[in-house]
């Protein structure tokens, strides 16, 4: 037996189980699979020197020794036929201590005259042994053991289904094909034909086994040996060229130099050529093994622009979904992926690429909702611990799942199956999907805004044709009034059709971007950037306003008045505005009527109006004006008035504040912008919490806005 094949042999099997123990410890799997390594390594040294000893007594305790190292053989592959390739060690009481017993037994019976009593020189360096009745216990546990392993083994590829039944394939193989040959050669051998010339080749078999086993173990994502193999190459290689270079340069500066000075110098500047150029060889080397063992990589950035691309020109939620699907699986290389979209944490609809119409009926919202129930974000299949989601990702076969949110509220749930080359995500992947996902969130909830405005103005479309039916039969004036809802939801659908086109999406990944860059940029960079920032917003807010007058037309916008304590909710409001408060320097004063507090609205809603016609204040004031607020108990209701010290409001203009799209003109607020829609939405909401609200305002003298509630 070559000392080569027993020095590759035993590195080999001690890299790969030292890889497989150090990159999951708690793995039952990889926990026994090293151990069977470790065997391999022994069971191959000793060999060697039971094969290459001279003497009879000597090379009979090696034969003996190899019998013990290798007693536990047939109880280890059993256990990890029963675990592989799970994590965890789901093995009988029982049966651990018939496995303990028999190959502690056989192991003390090995080292003993009863399992080979006698050994025998023969010419030509090749011996026989006399057996003795221990080799039936070491058979039998070995036997026994291997077929009840491979029984266990078989049942469960049987069952098997998907990537599982692949891996477990690989096992199966790697079983049979290295122990029917170590069989033939390490104990048949032996008993038939009382020889063991051939027994030098079991251990290079088990190479055969355990390098199976290992790529079973890759493609279930326990380590990536890629990586392992591609740093071995690039050092090895490192290793050739430094010690080669050395070696010449110092073999041609020993004969190019004069004797008395050659030694120093012929050492010295190699050594001095090697420190300066060793890092550059590495890295160059490295690059070029990349190159050759992760061929499948893609540039993040060029992806993350593509996508961006898409989430900019698409506003329909079914193209935008089937559009990102393609560009993100053919990248990176997946092989199916879907978008669960959500509605108050439903699935509403769901957008595939590769999953069957079958595989997607099995979604079950009590599943999925487990899920949206914890603050993660990423859920690998790897990491679940067995129940019905686990279950649901083997059925479907879902490699991860990402929860899309946005402002902590989910929106879809992004799942998708395996890389196409069976390659565990790697770190890369799951940065750029991380990245993904939040402008992907920011995408689909722009999405369903639209789609739910356009399915609003077609019931509301439909509102008012039913309408005018009725209407037509009426008097002139009611016609006429018909016709001006009419025509105010045909602007309305217009501007938010045109308004969502903008690119919020993208806009808002960029932002995203651009604050979690390292770059440092200039003064007027930062300024303009701020301004992008601020522009988007007040984008977002038109789109908002749009959807909250939709809501309102079609009569969905829900209140559910409760018991709130008012000036905390105001204090609240004040807070959110400070900013801009301190911006335009306004002093702010409060006069609470302190023995009613708590009055009957819907805390959201309340927030939502308070704010409102506290930024109107700010917005049409004058610089170091003032705001007051005030409450005050009277009829069962309690007032919240907020009085300013701005530019008031023209006589002429007053009574079309409320309604929609109007903007009253003052000189000194040219440069206000809005909507015109928030006036309107303040009225509706303080309504619907059974309130009023009316407004006193003097030219130049400011305004004061006042909204009712009852008490509780």
């Amino acid at each position: 037996m070559p000392l080569a094949i027993v020095l590759l042999t035993s590195i080999i099997n001690l890299l790969i189980g030292s890889a497989v123990f150090y990159n999951n410890r708690k793995s039952a799997s990889n926990i026994l699979l090293a151990l069977l390594c470790f065997i391999n390594v022994l069971w191959t040294i000793f060999t060697y020197l039971a094969l290459f000893s001279l003497e009879a007594e000597t090379r009979l305790f090696w034969v003996r020794t190899v019998m013990v190292a290798t007693s536990p053989y047939g109880p280890v592959i059993y256990l990890l036929a029963s675990v592989f390739p799970g994590q965890e060690f789901k093995v009988k009481q029982s049966v651990l201590m018939i496995v303990s017993a028999l190959s502690v037994s056989s192991a003390l019976v090995s080292i003993t005259p009863a399992m080979f009593s006698r050994l025998e020189n023969l010419p030509g360096g090749n011996f026989n042994l006399v057996p003795g009745a221990g080799v039936l216990l070491y058979g039998v546990t070995l036997l026994v053991f291997m077929v009840w392993g491979f029984w266990k083994i078989v049942l469960r590829f049987k069952k098997s289904r998907g990537l599982l039944r692949k891996q477990i394939g690989y096992f199966l193989l790697g079983l049979v094909v290295t122990f029917t040959l170590g069989a033939i050669t390490n104990f048949g051998a032996v008993v038939v034909f009382n020889t063991i010339r051939y027994a030098y080749l079991g251990p290079p078999l088990t190479l055969i086994f355990v390098g199976l086993v290992s790529w079973a173990i890759v493609k279930h994502k326990l380590f990536d040996v890629r990586f392992i193999v591609g740093r071995a190459v690039s050092y090895t290689l490192l290793l050739v060229v430094v010690i080669m270079g050395y070696t010449l340069a110092l073999f041609a500066l020993t004969e190019a130099l004069p004797a008395d000075i050659n030694r120093v110098v012929a050492f010295t500047i190699p050594t001095l050529v090697v420190a300066f150029t060793f890092s550059s060889l590495r890295r160059f080397l490295e690059k070029i093994t990349d190159r050759i063992f992760f061929k499948g990589k893609y540039d993040t950035e060029a992806l993350l622009l593509s996508l961006t691309h898409v989430m900019i020109q698409e506003i329909d939620i079914e193209k935008l979904c089937q559009r990102l699907l393609d560009e993100l699986l053919v990248q990176v290389r997946i092989t199916r992926g879907a978008f669960l979209v959500l509605e108050n944490r439903r699935i509403k609809s769901i957008e595939s690429r590769g999953f069957s119409d079958a595989q997607a009926q099995k979604s079950n919202d009590d599943v999925w909702n487990q899920l949206l129930e914890k603050d993660r974000e990423l859920y690998i299949f790897d990491d679940l611990t067995e129940g019905q989601v686990k279950d649901l990702f083997r059925k479907l076969e879902i490699a991860l799942a990402f929860v899309l949110r946005v402002q902590e509220e989910p929106v879809a749930i992004l799942i998708l199956g395996h890389k196409m080359s069976g390659d565990m995500y790697e770190e890369q992947d799951l940065d750029l999907l991380q990245i993904f996902a939040s402008q992907a969130g920011v995408a689909l909830q722009n999405a369903v805004s639209y789609r739910e405005i356009y399915e609003l103005s077609k019931t509301l479309e439909k509102k008012v044709e039913n309408r005018t039916k009725k209407l037509k039969e009426a008097q002139e004036k009611e016609l006429s009034k018909a016709r001006q809802l009419l025509k105010m939801k045909d602007e309305f659908v217009f501007v938010a059709t045109h308004d969502l086109k903008a690119p919020v999406a993208a806009i808002g990944g960029y932002i995203d971007l651009l604050k979690k860059s390292k770059s440092k940029f200039s003064i007027d960079a930062k300024r303009r950037f701020e301004a992008i920032v601020e522009a988007n917003g007040r984008l977002n807010q038109l789109i908002n306003d749009l959807l909250q007058v939709a809501r309102s037309d079609s009569g969905i916008i829900k209140v559910v008045p409760s018991p709130v304590n008012v000036p905390d909710l105001i204090s609240e409001g004040v807070k959110i505005l400070k900013p801009a408060l301190d911006k335009r320097c306004l002093k702010i004063n409060f006069d609470f009527d302190r023995k009613h507090k708590i009055a009957m609205a819907d805390s959201e809603k309340f927030e939502e109006v308070f704010e409102n016609l506290l930024s109107n204040s700010v917005k049409y004031n004058r610089e170091k004006g003032s705001v007051t607020i005030s409450t005050k108990a009277e009829k069962g209701f309690l007032k919240v008035s907020i009085l300013d010290t701005g530019f008031g409001i023209p006589k002429k203009q007053q009574s079309q504040l409320f309604q929609k799209f109007f903007r009253a003109h003052q000189p000194g607020t040219e440069n206000v912008s809005g909507t015109g829609l928030g006036l309107f939405i303040v009225r509706m909401l303080v309504e619907k919490m059974r309130g009023r609200i009316s407004f006193v305002s003097e030219e130049n003298k400011g305004s004061t806005f006042t909204f009712t509630l009852p008490l509780a």
